[in-house]
């Protein structure tokens, strides 16, 4: 009696080939849902504060033999005071930092320049605080929802 299986010689191939083809799979589904976080935090962010959107981006480590790591960038000095928020009678910001809102030259109808708008909103914050947004969480809870998709998107296009 004889038996004789055919494809095995395909078949080991293919499965020799799987981690790699997994963890291309797997690199692709988190880039994809880190491109989805970074459009949903830029759309969360609040708009009355200037180039804050703007300065969202997301970044990847590429070193070799270690697994790729995703991190959300936030390039705006102001970022921390937005998302924690500041207390009445604290400390203000610094008034430099406040220069970089881009709607700080239309205050008070153009009686002020930046600077002094700038001095008069630091001032302003100091005594009232302000309330903390956290923009980035918001967005985060809003797309994990869609990461098991997008990770099964990827494995279903990378192992047809």
């Amino acid at each position: 009696m004889r038996i004789e299986v055919k494809g095995l010689e395909n078949t080991y191939f293919y499965v020799k080939q799987l981690p790699a083809k997994l963890d291309k799979a797997l690199s692709k589904g988190n880039k994809r849902f880190m491109q989805d976080l970074r459009a949903e935090t830029k759309f969360t962010a609040p708009r009355s504060l200037g180039n804050l959107s703007k300065g969202i981006s997301i970044d990847n480590t590429k070193e070799k033999g270690k697994t790729q790591q995703w991190k959300l960038v936030c390039n705006s000095p102001y970022t921390l005071f937005v998302i924690e928020g500041r207390e009445p009678n604290k400390t203000p910001p610094p008034w430099q930092e406040l220069l970089t809102w881009n709607k700080l030259s239309a205050t008070k109808a153009g009686q002020y320049n930046k600077a002094g708008a700038a001095f008069i909103l630091a001032k302003h914050i100091g005594i009232h605080g302000t309330k903390a947004n956290n923009f980035p969480d918001r967005a985060f809870k809003h797309t994990i929802r869609h990461f098991d998709k997008r990770i099964s998107d990827a494995l279903d296009e990378e192992l047809r």
